[in-house]
């Protein structure tokens, strides 16, 4: 029934009359019998068959047919054009727990807010579809989820996990990732793009007003009287050396 089929089968060719190409008259390019222009019954015109769909509501939101936390529109927003198999094993990832192979579930690596999952390198590839999450040319499957230098990061997401002086800092910009994420996965994101502080080394908020910090007084600061100040003092001092 969910599928649209009709229960008929009147030429005894072991097809549905609903996808007879015989009964349906219709177009059948590929000679199987089955009327190309006859689709699966989709109730709630969500691109998924009523057969492979738990609700048809039309809100696959709160659909979540692999329990893994993330809601099925999110792992196959258009089915099946759009519908990952991120592992190529031939099960879909929102029809498995670890889409991507590398023992560490779905659940771990999409973060305390599956709607929006964890990309901890900003490649446009969420955690739980990376294999290398953290892009340091390590593997997720062989860093896994222990933790080396106890900074609070697991290391399959930790660039640093050398833990040792100024080390442990996986964006390089003198701020250890303990300070800059002190309660994985709940991670500051000051900028709000996307990736974590932690490995973000320009991760404060651009501000087009702010001065520019160059090291002397005066120049980048608010201050244009005493930059003018300065020039005009090295420009005395250029003449007294050619007088000399």
């Amino acid at each position: 029934a969910e599928s649209g089929a009709s229960g008929n089968d009147s030429d005894g060719d072991n097809i549905d009359d609903s996808y007879d190409i015989d009964v349906t008259n219709g177009v059948d390019l590929n000679g199987d019998g089955i009327d190309d222009n006859v689709l699966p019954l989709d109730t709630d015109g969500d691109s998924l068959p009523d057969y492979l769909d738990t609700s048809f509501d039309g809100d696959r939101s709160n659909i979540d047919s692999d329990n893994d936390g993330i809601a099925d529109n999110i792992e196959c927003p258009v089915y099946p054009t759009d519908c990952p198999d991120s592992d190529a094993d031939g099960t879909p990832d929102y029809l498995e727990t670890d889409a991507d192979n590398d023992g560490i579930s779905d659940t771990v690596e999409a973060g305390t807010n599956p709607s929006s999952p964890i990309d901890t390198d900003g490649d446009g590839t969420p955690d739980y579809q990376d294999t290398d999450s953290d892009n340091d040319g390590i593997n997720d499957d062989i860093e896994g989820v222990i933790d080396s230098d106890d900074d609070g990061i697991p290391d399959y997401v930790d660039v640093d996990s050398s833990g040792s002086a100024y080390g442990g800092d996986s964006d390089g910009d003198g701020v250890e990732d303990a300070a800059e994420c002190s309660s994985y996965p709940d991670c500051a994101d000051s900028d709000n793009d996307g990736i974590p502080d932690y490995m973000d080394a320009d991760s404060r908020p651009y501000d087009p007003t702010a001065s520019v910090s160059t090291g002397l007084i005066g120049i980048g600061s608010n201050a244009p009287w005493t930059m003018l100040m300065l020039i005009t003092a090295l420009l005395f001092r250029n003449k007294l050396i050619k007088k000399i």
